[in-house]
């Protein structure tokens, strides 16, 4: 069977998939299976896919789509798993803007509705066989860390406290001072967006981590692999520093307290940024950090959009500020100071 994806997601843009793709029935109930479903209903919020070519497009009832099986365990939006088993006919939702599909188990309903349901007409097929996104990736995983260029990690409390604005005005920076940046994302669900952002600002080169095969971070056995195998292929890129984007909070689904724990990433990172919305998740994203043995050198966020947050920050956590939508100039300037206070640090214990 034979049928024309009017809008395909970005989740597959490592495949060159055609429009007019083959199907089969035989589906394998796992992470990165790539599925034609056909919409069922339209919504009024949240109505939109990520399509390849990085336009946002809005969905329709009767559209068919090419979307990847996936999970998403978001604070704000939808939760979702893969079913056991999958067949033709099933009727699974879509959890995330980047096409990722599975069965949705709850989420933000109030501010993004509820999950659009789609029907599953079959498995995509690529060259005859199976599409399935960890045979397009472009990054191998890794069991090892071995950059070096230095780390600078962009951590938030939650999401939508200004990590990616943060991190695109430290790419910018970097940009405009004359040094050469490699960006990624380690962690939470797919979507181009980010990437695209990435290189808009000035990245080189820019992965996440369905360049290495995984719509999500939600297994906590890839979680490492994968983030260590995206920073050494950003590394290849010689940049003189990398910058990294941790999706979701400190504490959630997709894995960032792993990462932020190990021992070879920890020792990688030359300066971390954490962004929180208001004093208290700064308070509560300090503790957090001391708990992982993480430093904090500076915090960024909507907590620093005036005065009263960033007085708190300073007198009562002994944490610098820097506020990346109206100082981008302080929030490099501070950053470089950790970036050299690192550095000398390695100096001294070398010496």
């Amino acid at each position: 069977m034979d049928v024309f994806l009017n809008k395909i997601g970005s989740i597959t843009r490592n495949i060159p998939l055609p429009h007019l793709v083959s199907l089969t029935d035989r589906i394998a109930a796992e992470a990165g299976t790539v599925l034609a479903v056909e919409v069922l209903a339209e919504k009024q919020v949240y109505n939109q896919i990520e399509l390849t070519t990085g336009r946002m497009a809005t969905i329709m009832k009767g559209d068919l789509l090419g979307v990847c099986l996936g999970e998403r365990r978001a604070l704000k939006g939808f939760v979702g798993t893969i079913p056991d088993h999958v067949e033709v006919g099933d009727i699974i939702h879509l959890l995330n803007m980047g096409g990722v599909a599975g069965h949705c188990t709850g989420g933000s309903y109030l501010e993004v509705g509820n999950p659009l349901p789609v029907k599953i007409l079959g498995g995509v097929l690529y060259q005859g066989q199976p599409a399935q996104i960890s045979d397009f990736k472009k990054v191998p995983w890794a069991d090892d860390l071995a950059i070096a260029a230095p780390l600078v990690l962009v951590s938030g409390t939650c999401m939508n406290v200004g990590k990616t604005v943060t991190a695109c005005e430290l790419i910018k920076q970097f940009k405009a001072h004359g040094h050469r940046v490699a960006a990624g994302k380690l962690t939470g669900v797919s979507l181009a967006r980010d990437m695209a952002n990435m290189t808009d600002h000035g990245a080189v080169c820019a992965y996440d981590f369905t360049d290495a095969g995984l719509p999500s971070t939600t297994d906590p056995r890839t979680v490492l692999p994968v983030a260590k195998g995206i920073l050494n292929a950003l590394d290849r890129a010689r940049p003189d520093v990398i910058v990294i984007e941790m999706g979701d909070g400190l504490l959630g689904g997709y894995g960032v307290q792993a990462i932020l724990q190990d021992p070879q990433i920890q020792a990688a990172t030359r300066a971390h940024v954490l962004c929180a919305h208001d004093p208290v998740g700064a308070l509560g994203g300090k503790d957090v950090c001391d708990h992982f043995g993480l430093r904090i050198d500076l915090v960024a966020g909507p907590t620093t959009d005036n005065q009263v947050g960033t007085d708190f920050i300073q007198s009562e956590l002994g944490l610098r500020t820097a506020n990346a939508k109206m100082d981008g100039e302080r929030l490099y300037e501070l950053v470089q100071e950790a970036l050299m206070a690192r550095l000398n640090d390695l100096s001294e214990v070398g010496a």
